[in-house]
């Protein structure tokens, strides 16, 4: 669970560093947001001549929290820190490559074969896991 001014970590290679959450939703009202959610940040300490930039507005998709998330089958999936992934205003990542542990968010996130990963995908929220050839599958260049 994040509110607002929770800062999260960067999971992706779009130059961010830190981000820093300062709205949930567009006008839902929602005062938490979770694994799976898209909420508005601000871009914390930015890698020099990346693809984003230092005190920018952001759009990012939360793949990790400290919190746990249940699953259908009674499991529990908790990670260490919080983490999430920038994306763009047509819900695709910005960047090219997903890093470290994620809970499979990748419906709300983009179509087949946008992005990389190269963390271990722990699978969906209900419990289920990804496809083997899943975590390694190399960006389609159109």
């Amino acid at each position: 669970m994040l509110a607002p001014r929770s800062i999260l970590n960067a999971a992706d290679n779009s130059g961010a560093k830190k981000l820093v959450v300062i709205g949930i939703g567009k006008g839902t009202g929602k005062r938490f947001a979770n694994v799976g959610d898209i909420v508005t940040c601000a871009v914390r300490g930015a890698i020099p001549n990346s693809q984003v930039k230092d005190h920018e507005i952001v759009k990012a998709l939360i793949v990790r929290t400290k919190k746990e998330v249940g699953r259908k089958d009674g499991s529990y999936v908790r990670f260490s820190d919080n983490a999430a992934v920038v994306i763009d205003n047509n819900n695709l990542p910005r960047a090219t490559r997903v890093f470290g542990c994620y809970v499979s968010v990748r419906s709300r996130l983009y179509r087949e074969n946008s992005v990389s990963h190269t963390g271990r995908n722990l699978g969906d929220a209900s419990g289920k896991r990804a496809p083997k050839g899943e975590k390694r599958q190399a960006r389609r260049v159109y």
